[in-house]
């Protein structure tokens, strides 16, 4: 039997566990988690996270990749320091996904006037391109997801989870 013959049934068979799986998911009593606010913060993001990747997953961006594009778009001239300290990341990552949008040609260093040793990151009109494209998509995303939700209780939402996670 060639090693072909021997994958193709595990191929044909996985989908059908996958279901089997979800089923047995959907089937729980999640009663026991309704107190415990960090399940349902847990559970809103894998839904969000799996609809941002169905969303930009053409654009080739991640997440953390889209957070930083934003926060430059938003503030031009940031160092790169300050945008891994709010988003929470080590300089050395920092570093590395700022060369990859910089190797992609959406973001670009520049020398800062007050401090050589510093560069502030600027969108190239690609990555603004990139940035509209992404907005574009994820707002599309995100309206389908906060449908059930009125504008004002949108606001509120968005408004108590800032509370949760600002910077102190």
């Amino acid at each position: 039997m060639s090693r072909t013959e021997i994958a193709a049934p595990s191929r044909v068979a996985q989908p059908t566990a996958t279901k089997r799986r979800r089923r047995a998911a959907l089937s729980l009593n999640p009663e026991a988690l309704n107190s415990i606010v960090g399940v349902h913060l847990r559970l809103a993001n894998v839904v969000f996270y799996q609809s941002f990747l169905e969303a930009v997953a053409p654009l080739e961006v991640s997440q953390r990749e889209t957070a930083a594009l934003i926060l430059v778009g938003g503030n031009p001239g940031a160092s790169q320091i300050v945008l891994a300290e709010f988003l929470g990341v080590n300089r050395a990552s920092m570093m590395e996904l700022v060369n990859r949008l910089e190797a992609r040609g959406l973001l670009e260093r520049r020398e800062t006037k007050r401090d050589k040793r510093l560069k502030a990151l600027h969108l190239t009109r690609k990555g603004r391109s990139m940035l509209t494209d992404i907005k574009r998509r994820i707002s599309r995303d995100e309206h389908q997801i906060l449908k059930r939700f009125s504008i004002t209780e949108q606001k509120q939402l968005t408004a108590l989870l800032s509370r949760i996670h600002e910077k102190f």
